[in-house]
């Protein structure tokens, strides 16, 4: 099972600034249509619009790696700058993901990390096809992490089909998965 810990042979060491990992997590435009300002980090779990389950996935996943000591930044639509420890920054702005990270997670569109150069890259991949990736998309992305053992079979086995028609055959060393709902 993959945990973000298991990125290293051992626990990470606390750096200099006493951060254990700099984390990018990258949340796209595309997964933020029906929202056309954003995301409202300071009402998120007032908003009567609701989350969706992906909107919910980011903002937890970047609260618990910030409450464990990581320096951690999302990359997404809003106007705010930060949120609960956590850096926030424009959608835009992520080729500024270079090698002083220590890794990028893209929410849902492994596409997003075409500009970024962190040490790692891997997407949380909790979408039913890839007919929305571009070709080549999986040679940008180190890791996918999907939600379940029968998500990970369809990616691997189903799901051929990349944007413009294109065949795509998944890499097995690529894929695990982390059932949702663990905290």
């Amino acid at each position: 099972m993959f945990r973000l810990e298991n990125l290293r042979p051992s626990p990470p060491e606390p750096k200099e600034t006493g951060v254990l990992m700099k984390l990018a997590c990258i949340y796209s435009p595309w997964l933020l249509a029906h929202r056309p300002r954003g995301l409202d980090f300071q009402n998120l779990f007032i908003d009567p619009r609701g989350l969706t389950g992906s909107e919910y996935g980011i903002a937890r996943c970047a609260e618990e790696f910030a409450k464990l000591g990581h320096e951690v930044e999302i990359f997404t639509v809003t106007e705010d700058k930060e949120w609960r420890g956590v850096k926030l920054r424009k959608w835009e702005e992520r080729s500024a993901i270079d090698e002083s990270f220590d890794i990028a997670i893209s929410f849902n569109i492994p596409d997003d990390l075409r500009v970024t150069k962190p040490k790692f890259r891997a997407t949380i991949f909790w979408l039913n096809n890839f007919t929305f990736c571009k070709p080549g998309f999986d040679e940008h992305c180190d890791l996918f992490i999907g939600p379940s053992e029968p998500h990970r079979h369809e990616a691997l086995n189903v799901w051929k089909t990349v944007e413009g028609g294109g065949r795509h055959d998944a890499d097995p060393a690529k894929w695990t998965h982390t059932p949702l709902g663990c905290d």
